[in-house]
């Protein structure tokens, strides 16, 4: 499993060629280019390339070129050494290693066979023998072995220069030193570093089976012994870093968690599950006597209620206040929560924000718009997240701004010591992208860490000296918590197989997280079909467009394998094998169905047609706008209509025609969605405030659209151009724009199953028999982890 496979040898029109793996993933050497790998990652790594030299030196193939850019840790964490292209055939025995023995290479191998003096490799990754010219064995690729976990450990080259010939006199002549490996790196570690980096081979480890022994051998290499070096006054919730969790579901919903890394004496960490209604978990904390917990859960998004699980009782007893969301609980026994809460995306929501006692009774409403909030330690100030003027901005205490932006912020924390606020950015409304920064009491932001794939929940350690939070990053397939210092450094608390949030630390060390399941679909039924049909594409598909004849549908792929800036697909609405245009996410079909509007959500955004048949893809904007939410064509397929934002600036629509080099401004500021009219005369825009306008292209003051409710979702107009039509939940309306008269034209069956299940991304055909859209589903556990170190 850590060899890059080879499917077969072919020939065709008399060329050769080999049929291989494709493997996905991120190769080590980018991986490098962002400084050196945590240890428990750089141990995990190091042991399965091992496993994959071990492999191949039991056949008798010694590599040649182990280097970075030839091993890929795909998204499910396996390595792959990968490029034999260099490696030779030993004849004989394969286990020779003697400094005598000079191998004979296989005649198939023989365009690859090294003469006395020809050199072979990559320089930086030679061994002293390699280097030379001189016949090579296994040992030269547990030489390169210890030069890429050395790089990997200290996060830089063992051996480096200006030139080759530099290159190769620093690996024949330079000491080996290993002065830059962190202090704390264990002392067994650097003794099998030094091992295999020894330059004379008959000294040098070997075989690399030993390494792989070691690496995985509990006690060999003391993961425990380089935090505890490196942490002299770490907190009593951290878990050694190596430690990897194996998950056991008992009667009572517990798990047991098995240390493969540290002391044997060392007490288990357990995973006790709390929740066990089928429900999503948005929010949880502790309560000040860190037994109590309280938390918020939803079957019906349009339905979120707070729930408490005491000491005492340990079912979860709802506080009684309907459409409740939790967003803090005090020090003194009080909370911060929502009324009348109205779920947005992810686990963000909307509402009045008010004050209630924990033991219940009437919520004291304070301010409407609000979105997070979180307590001082002494629980007498409130800082808070809420929209204005088309910017999020976060205020503490209420009416003093620290910080604002034009994407959105979410998880807002502050530190023990109530002296700094930490929150994640997310340079896209509704996009969980982004990074971690802190903001001091001065309106000072710093930004710890940035380019997450996606980010979820984040929680103070208890010494006020780390962030955790839940993250896609590079090469991985699900949430993993990391821990961040205030210097920006990253490392892995916790390993485990599945998807966790961190939710709450409370003073004590207990560690409450959910584990949350979250996977999109695409439903939709094609002109005249009696039923619907899933036309996803894997597990994470959203965001549907419909043609206007309702034949062909583009959606857009969400998932890890479709790299950080999403994937566009184009489907028949028969289910037929599904295309991929390019990356980013779908906006719309051009009326004649030969091109798709698309938004890159790169930095800057890019605006791109893809097209659906033969072509060539065109970029559209010049980097006018920082980021897009929404984009559609004209009826005339002519020219195009967006919203977005510039940098710094509140959000509006634009227009531009294809043959025009540039966005045109039209309409008011601070509004996030727009649909414009068959006859390309008039628009409606949704504003940022929740209220929708009726606006003319050709300019003079918008109209209220009043029964436009704030949560119904603008689709598009009717193929007529008199009504509007809108989505809420899991139904479509159309209004007619002169009388505000309304009809439902779609109703889609009540969803099966438990957890919240919600309807988004609703797109209608010219006839809205024909349809498809976004089906969510969530469901979470909520689980305390003790007995960590």
């Amino acid at each position: 499993p850590n060899i890059g496979a080879i499917y077969g040898f072919h020939e065709a029109n008399g060329i050769r060629f080999l049929a291989m793996e494709l493997v996905p993933g991120v190769d080590l050497a980018d991986r490098l280019k962002k400084g050196s790998v945590p240890f428990s990652e750089a141990v995990d790594i190091a042991r399965q390339i091992a496993a994959g030299l071990e492999y191949a030196h039991e056949r008798g193939i010694v590599h040649r070129d182990l280097k970075p850019a030839n091993i890929k840790i795909t998204p499910d964490g396996t390595v792959k050494v990968l490029d034999f292209g260099l490696a030779k055939a030993v004849v004989g025995d394969p286990m020779a290693s003697g400094p005598t023995s000079t191998p004979t290479i296989l005649p198939t191998m023989t365009s690859a066979g090294t003469a006395m003096g020809m050199i072979l490799g990559t320089a930086a990754y030679m061994s002293p023998e390699q280097a030379r010219g001189k016949p090579v064995d296994k040992r030269a690729d547990i030489w390169a072995f210890g030069v890429v976990l050395y790089e990997m450990l200290a996060g830089q080259r063992l051996f480096d220069g200006e030139t080759v010939s530099d290159t190769l006199a620093a690996v024949l002549t330079r000491p080996v030193e290993l002065n830059a490996l962190p202090k704390p790196t264990p002392a067994p570690l650097r003794r099998l570093l030094a091992r295999c980096l020894e330059r004379d081979p008959k000294t040098r480890l070997r075989d690399i089976g030993e390494a792989r022994i070691a690496l995985e051998s509990p006690g060999a290499i003391e993961a425990d012994a380089l935090v505890t070096a490196a942490l002299p006054k770490r907190p009593a919730w951290m878990l050694a870093a190596a430690a990897i969790v194996l998950v056991a579901l008992g009667a009572l919903g517990a798990f047991a968690v098995v240390r493969a890394r540290g002391p044997a004496t060392a007490p288990p960490v357990t995973f006790s599950q709390k929740s066990f209604r089928l429900q999503a978990i948005f929010t949880a904390r502790f309560a000040p006597d860190g037994r109590t917990i309280v938390y918020s859960g939803a079957n019906d998004p349009t339905k979120p209620e707070v729930f408490v699980i005491r000491p005492e009782y340990q079912e979860a007893v709802p506080l009684g206040i309907p459409a409740s969301h939790l967003l803090a609980v005090s020090s003194t026994n009080e909370l911060a929560i929502l009324t009348k809460a109205r779920w947005l995306h992810h686990r963000v929501f909307q509402g009045t924000l008010a004050r209630v006692p924990l033991g219940g009774g009437a919520p004291r409403e304070l301010l409407e718009d609000v979105r997070e909030a979180d307590w001082s330690p002494d629980g007498s100030q409130l800082a808070i997240i809420r929209e204005s003027q088309g910017k999020d901005r976060l205020e503490y205490p209420i009416g003093k701004v620290l910080y604002e932006s034009s994407g959105y912020l979410s998880d807002l924390r502050i530190s023990p010591d109530g002296q700094k606020l930490a929150f994640m950015e997310h340079p896209w409304r509704g996009d969980d992208r982004g990074g971690v920064s802190v903001v001091d009491l001065a309106g000072k932001r710093v930004v710890l860490a940035d380019g997450f794939g996606a980010e979820e929940g984040l929680a103070w350690a208890p010494n006020g000296q780390e962030i955790l939070i839940s993250a896609w990053m590079e090469g991985e397939s699900i949430y993993q918590i990391a821990a961040i210092d205030l210097a920006g450094r990253i490392r892995r608390p916790l390993i485990v197989p599945e998807g966790f949030t961190p939710q709450d630390i409370a003073p004590t060390g207990s560690f409450l997280a959910t584990s949350d399941d979250s996977p999109t679909r695409v439903m939709g039924r094609a002109p005249g079909a009696a039923e619907e049909r899933d036309l996803s594409w894997l597990d994470t598909s959203g965001s549907p467009v419909i043609s206007r004849d309702g034949s062909t549908l583009a959606l857009s792929d969400w998932g890890r394998s479709a790299g950080s800036n999403y994937a566009v697909l184009l489907r028949k609405m028969d289910g037929s094998p599904a295309l991929k245009l390019g990356e980013g996410s779908a906006e719309d079909l051009s009326p004649d169905g030969r091109w798709a509007l698309v938004v890159v959500p790169s930095t800057p955004a890019r605006l791109m047609l893809y097209p659906t048949g033969p072509g060539e893809a065109r970029r559209l904007d010049g980097g006018e706008l920082e980021a897009y939410s929404d984009g559609r064509w004209s009826e005339d397929g002519k020219s195009i209509f967006v919203c977005g934002n510039a940098v710094g600036k509140a959000p509006r629509c634009f227009v531009r025609a294809l043959d025009a080099p540039e966005l045109h401004p039209v309409g008011p500021e601070g509004v996030d969605r727009g649909v414009v009219s068959p006859d390309g005369k008039s628009f409606v825009v949704r504003r940022v405030t929740g209220d929708s306008l009726l606006c003319s292209l050709s300019g003079g003051p918008p109209r209220p659209l009043p029964f436009i409710a704030s949560n119904e979702r603008l689709i598009r107009f009717s193929p007529d151009g008199t009504k509007v039509w809108v989505s809420h939940g899991r139904r479509a309306d159309s209004i007619e724009l002169a009388s505000g008269r309304r009809e439902t034209i779609l109703a889609l069956p009540d969803a099966q199953g438990g957890g919240m299940n919600n309807v988004t991304d609703i797109s209608l055909a010219d006839d809205p028999r024909a349809y498809a859209y976004t089906a969510a589903e969530y469901s979470s556990r909520l689980f305390q982890i003790e007995g960590v170190r």
